[in-house]
């Protein structure tokens, strides 16, 4: 029988490949024929490994090390802290504020390192049956409303969505704590930014100006967008529905149907009934 070595194939994210496997018959192969496939080989694992992994180089040893996410947390904390020494520069921020911010950096580490509710075994075995589902990735029984995340490779109980950025998922008991977080970061992005509007009317040097102008844009993208996340967790949460549950519901339904039916489910429908009520006479009163 001829011994067979089965390398496995590594494309651009790192991530092995079973089926694209080549197969290298060491023994009824020649000498020739052996180098050729072994140069072969090698020529296609240097074009579908990625440049970050430890075979292409020093820096993906060095960040094969480190664990990736610390690097990205590291990369976020950084960028806020130069943000607001650029607007230190440009105006003098009050002491409070200061403070703030510092929370504000804790609560950033904080949901970094906090469990979003991992899935364990032991969650299904009380589970009335039907209550749950199989998972075959993790090979276990997991309760209603839990989903796999790729990323973390573990199933998570009403999880929302896997951050990119804390690169931790948001689940059962951090969404909240995300809630929180969006809410704080729009609210302090608000109050510096009204700070460098308020600087803006004084004079300044050419070079201030210009530093001022970039912190405010990127103080403002950073508003509209938390903004705007703040709201959507924050309707999503009130009608006791995930992210990804969103997601999946848009393909039939628009948001805004979405969010008013589960408000008629949760809400008084007497409340409803005088508001559609009242709808009626203004459109009535209007024609």
């Amino acid at each position: 029988t001829n011994e067979c070595s089965t390398v496995p194939i590594v494309n651009r994210r790192g991530k092995q490949e079973g089926a694209k496997t080549l197969v290298l018959i060491m023994k009824s192969s020649t000498v020739n024929d052996r180098r050729r496939l072994e140069q072969e080989l090698k020529r296609y694992m240097r074009r579908n490994v990625c440049c970050l992994d430890p075979r292409r180089g020093c820096l993906g040893k060095i960040i094969s090390a480190l664990d990736r996410s610390v690097i990205i947390r590291a990369i976020i904390v950084l960028f806020e802290v130069s943000l607001v020494s650029m607007a230190w520069t440009v105006t003098s921020l009050p002491w409070q504020l200061a403070v703030a911010i510092g929370i504000h950096i804790s609560m950033f580490m904080l949901i970094c390192l906090m469990p979003p509710g991992y899935v364990e075994s032991s969650d299904c075995i009380e589970e009335a049956e039907g209550s749950h589902s199989f998972c075959s990735r993790c090979q276990m029984n997991r309760p209603i409303r839990s989903h796999h995340c790729s990323s973390c490779q573990r199933c998570v109980r009403m999880m929302d969505h896997h951050c990119d950025f804390t690169q931790n998922c948001c689940g059962e008991d951090n969404t909240v704590y995300y809630l929180i977080y969006e809410l704080l970061t729009c609210v302090l992005s608000l109050i510096t930014l009204r700070y460098l509007v308020k600087a803006a009317t004084l004079y300044y040097p050419p070079e201030a100006l210009s530093l001022l102008v970039i912190t405010s844009f990127l103080l403002s993208g950073i508003v509209v967008g938390t903004g705007y996340l703040t709201c959507l967790h924050a309707s999503l949460i009130f009608c006791d529905m995930t992210m990804s549950e969103w997601f999946s519901e848009t393909n039939a339904k628009t948001l805004r149907g979405i969010l008013i039916a589960s408000m008629r489910s949760r809400m008084s429908p007497a409340l409803f009934q005088s508001i559609d009520i009242l709808r009626k006479l203004l459109s009535t009163s209007r024609s």
